[in-house]
């Protein structure tokens, strides 16, 4: 069994000010809002592109840390401990260990994620819907 099956979501950061630009375009792409929470420059979408999700986060500055970005990438498994664990074994660094928590207001939805930073300082999220 992998451990790793396929994208969940990849996130990324959008100037507060081009939130609803951001959202209406993977909209206009065929995406679907599944869940979202937060207000004004706190606001963040979860849209469902068939299968994966584009993440959307309202980052409150005008350029975004300069352009839009990738913010973390996040791989679905059925067993997040064990893929956290196969992470640290290969060298990745701890950011945070497995929990569990409700994502969202729109569709609250029960949740195990954990994260780990690799080797190109990336973030990445392991996740299972519970």
């Amino acid at each position: 069994m992998a451990l790793a099956q396929g994208f969940h979501h990849v996130a990324l950061k959008v100037p507060a000010d081009q939130f609803d630009r951001s959202a209406a375009l993977y909209q206009a792409l065929g995406g679907v809002v599944v869940n979202a929470w937060g207000e004004n420059e706190k606001r963040a979408l979860m849209i469902d592109m068939g299968g994966s999700c584009v993440e959307l986060f309202a980052s409150g500055t005008e350029q975004a840390e300069e352009n839009a970005r990738f913010a973390h990438l996040c791989l679905r498994t059925p067993d997040v401990q064990a893929a956290y664990d196969a992470a640290l074994a290969a060298g990745a660094q701890a950011h945070r260990a497995p929990r569990e928590m409700v994502l969202g207001e729109l569709n609250p939805t029960k949740v195990c994620n954990a994260f780990v930073i690799g080797f190109g300082e990336e973030s990445i999220e392991f996740f299972d819907e519970i």
